[in-house]
């Protein structure tokens, strides 16, 4: 007697949907952790690059001061770039007083060189008179804030200097009362604030006013928090260093 017997059934191939459900969760949790850990890892290179930014900075500017004091004979430090006149007098701030523009001057005796014509500082000039001391050089780091809207404003770090072609007598009638304003304006212009070149990009300063201190009329005490502006965080340090001018 013939007998029909059903064929077998092969067992299924494949995951069924709660394997596939699971899976798929494992590995989404997987990529978020790697996407978490690589955003943290960008947060850190950012800051890492712009903490090395504002190290460079902060050399450049302190090497760029160190050489203009060394060169100078005295500084006066001034509220800011605007202010130069205070009471009919130069408006510099005295011993213990700060501001946001520091002044260096550089001048000499004007002596006679080897023909025995009047020179200032190695150089021959003609109309001078001897023994009198003359300056001959303004240099100028001040930071400007212009259309600054943080709390205390922040803005750049600017350097300005001008070489006089003939050295400068302050004591002369038309440099009267205010000797160093005169000069500043003649040739340190306020117009010129936003474009003199940058030393340092940004600058808040401790408080608004107080980039430069006045440490007993002998030198200047700088303290700056120089920030760097990063993609996911702001980088930020303070230093603090002390310049004497030679003079």
């Amino acid at each position: 007697m013939l007998r029909l017997t059903s064929p077998r059934r092969s067992p299924q191939l494949g995951f069924t949907m709660i394997e596939i459900l699971i899976s798929t969760t494992i590995l989404m949790l997987a990529m978020g952790g790697i996407v978490l850990f690589l955003a943290q890892e960008l947060r850190v290179y950012y800051y890492d690059s712009n903490r090395l930014s504002v190290n460079h900075d902060i050399r450049k500017f302190t090497q760029d001061l160190a050489r203009d004091v060394d060169s100078a004979s005295y500084f006066m430090i001034f509220p800011d770039y605007s202010t130069r006149i205070s009471n009919s007098k130069d408006g510099n701030v005295l011993n213990g007083g700060s501001g946001d523009f520091l002044l260096l001057v550089s001048c000499a005796y004007c002596v006679p060189d080897s023909s025995g014509n009047p020179s200032v500082n190695g150089t021959t000039y003609t109309g001078l008179t001897l023994g009198k001391n003359y300056i001959y050089r303004m240099v100028g780091y001040y930071r400007d804030t212009t259309g600054s809207t943080t709390t205390p404003p922040t803005g750049p770090v600017r350097r300005v200097q001008y070489d006089f072609a003939t050295p400068a007598d302050p004591t002369a009638a038309a440099n009267q009362p205010t000797p160093i304003a005169t000069l500043m304006n003649s040739y340190l212009p306020t117009s010129a604030q936003t474009t003199n070149p940058i030393v340092v990009q940004l600058a808040q300063g401790l408080a608004a006013g107080t980039l430069f201190y006045n440490y007993g009329q002998v030198a200047v005490l700088v303290r700056a928090q120089i920030q760097e502006n990063g993609n996911l965080k702001n980088a930020v340090n303070t230093y603090t260093f002390t310049v004497a001018p030679r003079g």
